[in-house]
């Protein structure tokens, strides 16, 4: 038994373990594998979803995951830990939403619901912009599996409680 000794890292993505273009560097690569090796568990902590997160480690058997922003924890690939918003913070945050007109994404067990996909996506990529991302990093981003991939619209909250949508994460900008 190894006292005093690291046996687990976390680490976020965007910003933190990933490189300009949104991938993990070779040398990365190398250092998980290389944990792994050493018995010492790697998690993912990120405000993505499982589809964005896991695309990111193709290859890698990567099975530890704190998901959007901790709603979801995946050990060994099984969810262990979900965490949703219910009916009555649902309809707080979109009385608020719809009062300011303030376009939604929805984070949910379906995939990800916009409630207006063209102005989402011109928002995401103006805080990518914001952020200091080239354009040429936020064309590769948003092609790369997980980005942008919505799978639906949906205009309004009764629509999407009655079709039973399980929402994780409501995000705007």
């Amino acid at each position: 038994m190894r006292d005093n000794m690291i046996s687990c890292i976390v680490s976020d993505l965007d910003g933190t373990l990933l490189d300009g273009s949104g991938e993990i560097s070779a040398k990365t690569k190398q250092a998980i594998q290389t944990l792994k090796q050493h018995g010492i568990s790697f998690v993912v902590a990120t405000g993505r979803d499982l589809k964005g997160a896991g695309s990111v480690f193709k290859g890698m058997d990567q099975q530890e995951y704190i998901l959007l922003n901790g709603s979801i924890i995946m050990h060994q690939n099984q969810k262990v830990h979900e965490y949703c918003l219910d009916e009555t913070m649902l309809r707080q945050i979109n009385a608020i939403l719809t009062t300011y007109q303030i376009p939604c994404i929805y984070f949910t067990n379906k995939g990800i619901i916009s409630n207006n996909k063209a102005v989402t996506h011109q928002h995401f990529v103006d805080a990518l912009i914001r952020s200091g991302m080239s354009q040429a990093e936020i064309e590769q981003m948003l092609n790369s599996d997980g980005f942008g991939d919505y799978a639906d619209e949906i205009t309004d909250l009764d629509t999407l409680l009655q079709q039973n949508y399980i929402v994780y994460k409501c995000e705007f900008y």
